[in-house]
């Protein structure tokens, strides 16, 4: 009879709220079950007003058994957010199927949806990154120079959460303005800190339900001293990939920015370069090429710069322009850099450079766009277009563009080659492309005539032999539970390509080996039984791939004859590089 009464007293309770307009919602006790939380939340107001946020979240299992997050992961945020989220990057230890964000009442919701395959071990932690960029969040108060932002200082879920730590940071050209003690709940603490170009304050607060949900203004100030932080745009941003003449990859990069009338003057530009080149003394430094302003005719002879503050890197316009960019102006820079040696590989017969595709400014371009030059002296070969443009999303994903290049016959045959460049180095040691020229030894046509168009040849040889091993290399780096059927065709159009982009000048110079020497016909025909053999077991290492994909063959046996070709393919190319040469030392002696 009690239970009867109570259960009438909640359906009369119910009815009471709806009559009266309120509505609430009956939480699923059991939508996590035994599965908790720990996060570290960080966000930023950089010196561009962008507002950068970075969620990592620890799921844990205080279970026995596994258990599944089929409701997903659920972050409130501010309601302003929905609008004004300009790209966002999720990724975790498990499949995550999307992220979506919609609005309820005065939060912004974002839902990480798990899926049905999420699921967290009692003895293994599960994790989800996300990063957001939002630029038009940062808004200027009364007070020129001071500047907020509305930003969630505690994060609710609907995961329960048992530690939330929130670093904030905001740079020395725009330090806090009202960061101070925070009157916390329970068992938590605040602290705040002071680096070498910016400032950070951290909170910690345990056992965390979703009514414990708080925002805070964030406010900044400009520092006159510095001039290095405003509201800016982004038109445009463009780099491009070159091969210098001594065999070095070449970022040049153009930047098209906006300083909003609601910004502050700007004298110093912080780059995230993807180079490390540095003078004499260890700074780092660029060098300019042009600069157009929209007052006077920029500085034309080039020179090279120093960027000041390092690590933060930050660059003097006036260097460039003569000018620092006021509000409501704007700026075209244009500059190079030697890419890190970092990012280069030296092979046995090419070079690979693995190019970041990430924002030199942090922050989200209108437009963006990576460009790879073709070159006269190199031959360089990619997977990836060689003009490619990156949406918002793109722009925040940094992934790389791989290319890879070998001398070509323009570059071999140069009066003045740079002995002291490891293309140099690569190309003697390897398949001595440099190639003997008969007007500098007034040697008569004959023997030393077919020498010289047999090293035209090994040039050429020596090209797509080194782009095969560099597309065996690459494959051996592929996660096999992640390659999609694009990739695989996009490396077998590679391979295509590089049968037939020097099929002419080969079945030329061959012929006019013949012609001078016939015995020279057995070479190539044994040189196209290696080649086609090679093609053809590094064909079929890409088909394992495919096999795999379709779940036509399982990890341990792909793994096995993954190995075993990759042994075939190693043999042929020294088989093949090890006949070239023996050939051009016998006619040489001969």
């Amino acid at each position: 009879m009690k239970s009867l009464i109570i259960i009438i007293s909640l359906l009369i309770f119910t009815a009471g709220l709806q009559i009266t307009g309120i509505s609430f919602e009956i939480p699923n006790a059991d939508a996590a079950g035994n599965i908790t939380s720990d996060i570290l939340s960080t966000i930023e107001i950089n010196e561009f007003g962008a507002v950068v946020i970075n969620y990592n979240i620890i799921l844990k299992n205080s279970g026995t058994t596994d258990e599944a997050l089929n409701d997903g992961v659920i972050l409130h945020l501010p309601l302003e957010y929905k609008e004004n989220i300009n790209a966002y990057r999720v990724n975790s230890s498990s499949t995550i199927q999307e992220i979506s964000f919609s609005t309820k009442a005065n939060n912004t919701i974002l839902k990480v949806n798990t899926g049905n395959n999420f699921r967290v071990s009692p003895n293994n932690n599960e994790f989800i990154n996300i990063e957001l960029i939002l630029v038009n969040i940062v808004t200027p108060l009364e007070r020129e120079g001071l500047y907020y932002a509305n930003v969630p200082f505690i994060t609710t879920s609907n995961v329960h959460i048992d530690e939330h730590k929130l670093i904030l940071r905001a740079p020395n050209s725009a330090p806090f303005y009202n960061i101070s003690d925070y009157s916390l709940k329970g068992d938590s603490s605040f602290s705040r800190n002071q680096l070498s170009y910016y400032e950070v304050a951290e909170t910690r607060v345990l056992n965390i339900t979703e009514a414990d949900y708080r925002e805070e203004k964030f406010l900044v100030l400009v520092n006159p001293g510095v001039k290095a932080f405003s509201l800016l745009q982004v038109n445009s941003f463009t780099r491009e990939i070159y091969i210098s003449e001594d065999g070095e990859v070449m970022i040049k990069e153009k930047i098209d920015i906006s300083n909003l009338d609601s910004g502050m003057e700007m004298l110093l530009l912080t780059l995230d370069l993807i180079g490390d080149e540095r003078d004499e003394f260890n700074v780092p430094v660029i060098r300019n090429i042009t600069t157009v302003t929209d007052r006077e005719p920029a500085i034309m002879d080039t020179q090279q710069i120093i960027l000041e503050n390092p690590p933060a890197n930050r660059l003097n316009l006036k260097k460039l322009s003569r000018h620092s960019l006021d509000k409501g102006n704007s700026m075209i820079i244009q500059y190079e850099y030697r890419l890190d040696e970092q990012f280069i590989h030296i092979g046995t017969n090419s070079i690979t450079a693995n190019i970041p595709t990430k924002p030199t400014l942090k922050t989200i371009a209108n437009e963006y766009k990576i460009i790879i030059i073709e070159s006269n002296s190199f031959s360089i070969s990619s997977d990836s277009p060689f003009e490619l443009k990156l949406d918002a999303q793109n722009q925040l994903e940094n992934t790389n563009i791989t290319i890879t290049y070998v001398p070509g016959i323009a570059w071999a045959s140069n009066e003045s080659l740079p002995i002291g460049s490891v293309i140099f180095i690569l190309a003697t040691l390897g398949m001595m492309t440099k190639i003997e020229r008969k007007e500098e030894q007034n040697d008569e046509v004959g023997d030393d005539d077919i020498v010289v168009k047999m090293r035209e040849l090994a040039v050429l040889y020596s090209e797509e032999i080194s782009l095969l091993k560099n597309i065996m290399e690459r494959l051996e780096k592929w996660n096999k539970e992640e390659v999609k059927k694009t990739q695989i065709e996009n490396v077998k159009n590679e391979i295509k390509t590089i049968r037939t982009r020097n099929t002419g000048k080969i079945s030329i110079l061959r012929n006019e080996v013949v012609e001078l020497k016939p015995s020279q016909k057995e070479l190539f025909n044994n040189l196209n039984r290696d080649e086609q053999s090679l093609e053809r077991d590094i064909l079929q290492m890409i088909q394992l791939y495919e096999q795999y994909r379709l779940n036509r063959i399982n990890s341990q046996d792909m793994e096995s004859k993954l190995s075993e070709y990759k042994s075939n393919v190693l043999k042929k190319i020294n088989d093949i590089i090890a006949l070239i040469q023996s050939n051009v030392d016998s006619l040489k002696q001969n």
